[in-house]
């Protein structure tokens, strides 16, 4: 049983193999990360500060956060808990339910598949998909692959790198493989998600490694590279692909925020009037397959006619996106279909220069 001290603001512990954490004595704990473990049950009751908590991938059975009334953020997916109300206290200290994996499917949870989370932040796949047009503004949800008509199907695992974009090796990326695909296995999830935050460029080589154990194990693979807020905290552009389909190294960094989208957000603005903003993406050139882009929208920007462009910086030209796909969460994200890299400038319509 391993012990920590007060006044350790953030704690991450995550696959060692761990059965059991003691952080009772450290009362100024803010972040607490210790998933991949075994661990069985633990006690937060004496950390008032905690804000963020990753637990998943366990074997809890219950949780108790109703002490913990600053909790922004609560991972607990792959775990074996029955039900949501198996989280003691979630509803009393303000957390909203939010099922993993809306991409894929519709917003309903399956238990079995001990996939869930609650998170107050804001989160790409996240949101109100009641609707008849599936919770996007437009009704133009592409369906990502297909959606198994009942309940979240995939199993995920997460490598968390710091917030500079930090190339995916191989070793990282067929450990976060192997511990999704056995998370599918263990639930019966037909689809496996490995999720990269922060990650830079990924190796041919790596995909097909990876495809290669997901094809053994008889089941679907797919990555997100999730680039985040300059605090971590939320996520700022995530990018979805097949790594079965791909052809050649891939750069999967992303941002809205960046020096380089500023920059091209500043060359657009000069010569055209519309509203914009930029996602500049590390991949320059093909992607070598469609990818899929959800990018917090900025505010402010009139979402009724989006129009998307692909930006060349090394030839300075620009062509419309001809068919997006695009739509719009309950979270604030637009999700769109690019195969191009560059610089996507997003606009309220049709470009119009300056006069």
């Amino acid at each position: 049983m391993l012990h920590f001290f007060i006044d350790k603001h953030s704690l991450s512990v995550e696959y060692n193999q761990l059965t059991g954490l003691n952080v009772s004595n450290n009362i100024a704990l803010e972040s607490l990360n210790i998933r991949g473990n075994k661990i069985t049950a633990i006690d937060i009751s004496s950390n008032a500060e905690l804000g963020w908590l990753e637990v998943q991938s366990n074997q809890l059975t219950t949780l108790d956060v109703s002490s913990n009334t600053a909790l922004q953020s609560l991972h607990a997916y792959n775990n074996l808990m029955q039900n949501p109300d198996d989280v003691i206290g979630w509803r009393d200290i303000g957390l909203n339910l939010v099922p993993q994996g809306l991409y894929w499917d519709d917003n309903s949870i399956d238990w079995d598949a001990r996939n869930f989370f609650f998170w107050e932040l804001l989160d790409p796949d996240s949101g109100d998909n009641g609707s008849n047009n599936d919770g996007n503004n437009n009704g133009n949800r592409s369906s990502g692959g297909g959606s198994s008509g009942g309940g979240i199907r995939d199993a995920i695992s997460n490598i968390i790198n710091s917030n500079t974009p930090v190339n995916v090796t191989q070793a990282a990326a067929n450990t976060a493989a192997q511990n999704a695909l056995a998370a599918a296995r263990a639930t019966g999830s037909t689809v496996a998600t490995v999720n990269f935050r922060n990650p830079g460029e990924i190796s041919l080589a790596t995909l097909k490694a990876m495809t290669n154990a997901a094809t053994q194990a008889g089941i679907a693979l797919r990555i997100q590279g999730d680039s985040m807020t300059v605090d971590n905290r939320a996520v700022n552009v995530r990018i979805t692909f097949n790594p079965a389909h791909s052809t050649q190294n891939l750069n999967i960094s992303a941002s809205s925020i960046n020096t380089q989208a500023s920059q091209t957000m500043n060359t657009f603005t000069r010569f055209f009037s519309n509203d914009l903003m930029v996602v500049a993406l590390g991949q320059q050139g093909s992607f070598g397959q469609t990818v899929r882009i959800a990018v917090k929208i900025a505010e402010g920007l009139n979402t009724n006619n989006l129009v998307f462009y692909t930006y060349d910086r090394t030839a300075n030209s620009y062509r419309q996106i001809p068919a997006p796909n695009m739509w719009l969460d309950a979270n604030g994200y637009v999700h769109f279909d690019v195969s191009m890299g560059g610089d996507i400038v997003i606009s309220d319509g049709a470009l119009k220069r300056r006069v």
